[in-house]
């Protein structure tokens, strides 16, 4: 097996083998060797063109630094990353370099000789690199390769009424609140700290917090949401997959928690209503399995407090809700109250702080996760996905149950994807997936994956019997 650096420059690509940097057009694709991308989708529709059937090891460089450098995103500015960037950041090249065909040969062997300073420098994160990340790249550029089938008239219907509905929050935000720019996100930022409101986690999700008290949050939420939406849908309309196929960008290790992303469209992020233009192939159904209160189960494992625990396997946010909001219809909101715990926001009220001081060990276990981040400089899940501290270190107990949560997650679609191979993945959603599956198999199919998905859980979480269980994927919005 040989491993090169890829590159398309120039209208051809371009290939580098790693330890003698031998520099080569890149003619053919053989499934025993390993790819190392900066354009991971153009390497994909390259693959495509060439009517590859079995997939090589694919590594794209992106999620590869994310996972070895441990940074999170307080620290950067940038909306995208860039390798050129990557590379001046750690002093390879200065500012005078430019990549053009002259110089992509020593461009890509700079970029070999990054990758395996990071991969020996780091024997946890090599370790996990080599025993799950691989792996899930396989099974998310075989999902990127094969396409997602939607319905285009269905879409386009879909597009016309999210513009629609787009317009007339537009119209409101400008006629009864003074507001001409609401999707610029230095515009929503100054709106947030105009307010007082402490940013949790991120612009939007601040937004999402307080969109029941505040009538512009929930026009800007509502508005954020049906635009990612939007965007989505115009993605999959113009898409090089053609009438019925899309091809989304997949990124292993999207997030410094190592959650799994989808760029390109944004599919996972549609909203439920809108998912019913994603169909299955030709004689296959959905089958969509959700993990019951994930990240809260995990937090009550992890820190061992038993009222917590018993609570999860009444529902932990139906119990907030009916002590804190006042009803357990409430459920969706109470789910928001435990995140913004967890994300180590310190705006509660005293009613909310009271509630939360009955899990003795919870607090115990959070301080004592924010301690060792302050201690240590990192904090890790139970394997590897470490993350450094740069500034602040409110996140350290999130990042704890969230990097665990993604750990759970992978091993339970490695087994699903070696036990159960008929099953094929389709969608991921963090703590729910969504498979394609044949009619006549589903009676087997279904209780194994339910098996794999609980193991995988209660291996991490011994405390905790988990909740796995078949939902749809269409529909209205549920309060899960």
């Amino acid at each position: 097996m040989t491993t090169f650096i890829t590159l398309f420059i120039n209208t051809a690509w371009k290939k580098l083998e790693i330890d003698t940097h031998e520099y080569s057009s890149l003619d053919s694709i053989n499934s025993e060797n390993t790819y190392i991308t900066i354009q991971s989708s153009d390497f994909i529709r390259y693959l495509k063109s060439i009517n590859v059937v079995t997939i090589p090891s694919i590594i794209d460089l992106e999620c590869f630094l994310k996972q070895f450098q441990q940074v999170g995103n307080e620290t950067k500015n940038k909306a995208r990353w860039k390798a050129l960037s990557f590379l001046k950041e750690i002093g390879k090249i200065d500012n005078s370099f430019k990549l053009t065909k002259s110089t992509a040969k020593e461009f890509m062997k700079l970029l070999a000789e990054s990758f395996q300073e990071l991969l020996e420098g780091d024997s946890i994160e090599k370790k996990r690199f080599q025993k799950i990340e691989k792996g899930i790249n396989r099974i998310l550029y075989e999902s990127q390769l094969k396409g997602i089938r939607f319905n285009s008239h269905v879409a386009k219907i879909r597009a016309e009424e999210l513009e629609s509905s787009i317009y007339q929050i537009k119209n409101t935000l400008q006629f009864d609140y003074g507001i001409f720019d609401p999707e610029n996100v230095s515009f929503q930022y100054e709106y947030l700290k105009k307010k007082n409101y402490r940013i949790v986690k991120s612009i939007g999700y601040t937004i999402r917090i307080k969109r029941k008290k505040d009538p512009v949050c929930e026009l800007l939420y509502e508005l954020n949401r049906l635009k990612m939406d939007f965007n989505s849908i115009l993605t999959m309309l113009r898409h090089y997959g053609g009438e019925d196929s899309v091809h989304p960008t997949y990124k292993g290790f999207g997030t410094i928690t190592s959650r799994i992303t989808m760029r390109e469209p944004s599919i996972q992020n549609m909203k439920r209503e809108n998912r019913d233009i994603i169909i299955p192939s030709h004689g296959k159904e959905f089958l969509y399995l959700d993990y019951g209160q994930f990240e809260a189960g995990i937090l009550a494992s992890l820190s061992g407090d038993s009222k917590l625990i018993d609570l999860y396997e009444k529902d932990i946010y139906s119990d907030i809700a009916a002590n804190l909001l006042g009803s357990e219809d409430n459920r969706d909101q109470a789910k928001i109250i435990f995140y913004r715990f967890m994300y180590g926001d310190d705006s509660f009220t005293n009613e909310e702080k009271a509630y939360f001081k009955k899990f003795k060990k919870l607090l115990e276990f959070a301080d004592k996760t924010k301690a060792d981040l302050s201690q240590n400089g990192i904090i890790f899940s139970q394997f590897g996905n470490g993350r450094k501290v740069i500034e602040r270190t409110n996140w350290a107990l999130s990042h704890k149950i969230q990097s665990t949560a993604s750990l759970i997650y992978k091993n339970a679609l490695l087994r699903a994807k070696k036990e159960v191979p008929t099953a094929k993945f389709v969608i991921p959603m963090h703590d729910a997936t969504l498979y394609e599956i044949s009619s006549r198999e589903k009676d087997d199919v279904i209780p194994k994956l339910i098996d794999i998905y609980k193991h995988e859980f209660k291996k991490v979480c011994p405390e905790i019997n988990p909740i796995v269980e078949e939902k749809l994927f269409y529909g209205k919005e549920e309060k899960t």
